[in-house]
């Protein structure tokens, strides 16, 4: 009788047989194994390519040398796992490396598509839980989009509502003012009064500072102007994602919000979302 060392085959792979499966290969070489041996085989070291280990996925190459040995099998050994049942889990694999198939590939990458598990024996809330993450994930994608650009497109400037400048002497220049120009002044300077598109009643305030006023830091310009806005709260958070300088924090009075600014000339600009009839 021949040893087993004796009946071990080097199998060389030629061009018919490269880019299969190692185990699928052994098949065919060992015929009538149980591919449950098969696996042993491999799993244990008995088969080798080119002196190595390999996983039953392997897929040969050209030239490749495949160790196969003898395989004895006792007759309690061969029935442990049906060969249907690994020929239905054999069929069951879509793919086996990375190489996908080029459809289930274009799924993964595309924009609009969500891929999710089906796992046999999810309980009801299991099912209900990964409904809910898929819709969080949509929301999460396509609202906050839709949110996003509804912010962008909120009314910004809706008027000037001030215009304040650095003088000398600010009682001396709003006294000219009302002489020679009709000024209605009082202690903040002027307040003109016009009405919007709908018809409410607005203002914009003329106001001098004295010359060493800190009101427009950190701008080292003479002047300032207030723009009137309709949602300062929502305006600084978007000017901020745009990035730009936000200065200080946002202040509200019985006459409004304020919020303050830099443009790119370092001009301190002045927010305004007015209560107007606090004037009145």
């Amino acid at each position: 009788m021949k040893s087993d060392r004796q009946n071990v085959r080097i199998v060389q792979i030629d061009a018919n047989n490269a880019g299969q499966r190692i185990d699928n290969f052994l098949m065919t070489q060992l015929k009538g194994v149980p591919r449950s041996h098969i696996y042993r085989l491999l799993r244990s070291g008995q088969v080798r390519v080119n002196s190595g280990r390999k996983k039953p996925l392997y897929k040969l190459k050209l030239d490749d040398k495949v160790r196969i040995p003898p395989a004895r099998i006792n007759e309690t050994q061969q029935a442990t796992i049906p060969d249907a049942v690994l020929k239905l889990i054999d069929e069951s694999v879509l793919f086996e490396n990375d190489d996908l198939p080029e459809a289930f590939d274009y799924l993964i990458h595309a924009e609009n598509v969500l891929l999710s598990p089906h796992v046999a024996g999810w309980t009801v809330e299991s099912k209900i839980k990964l409904a809910q993450t898929i819709v969080d994930k949509v929301e999460a994608i396509f609202y906050s989009e839709e949110k996003n650009n509804e912010e962008k497109d909120i009314k910004r400037v809706t008027g000037i509502g001030g215009l304040f400048f650095k003088t000398e002497n600010p009682a001396k220049l709003k006294e000219w003012y009302k002489t020679h120009l009709g000024f209605n002044v009082d202690d903040w300077g002027c307040t003109f009064w016009w009405k919007d598109k709908e018809g409410n009643d607005c203002s914009t305030q003329w106001s001098p500072f004295p010359e060493d006023t800190k009101y427009y830091q950190p701008s080292k310009k003479e002047f300032m102007f207030n723009y009137r806005v309709e949602n300062l709260v929502e305006l600084l958070k978007v000017l901020k994602e745009e990035g730009v300088t936000i200065v200080g924090d946002l202040e509200e009075y019985e006459y409004g919000k304020f919020g303050w600014i830099l443009d790119p000339d370092g001009n301190k600009i002045e927010l305004w979302e007015p209560i107007d009839k606090a004037f009145l």
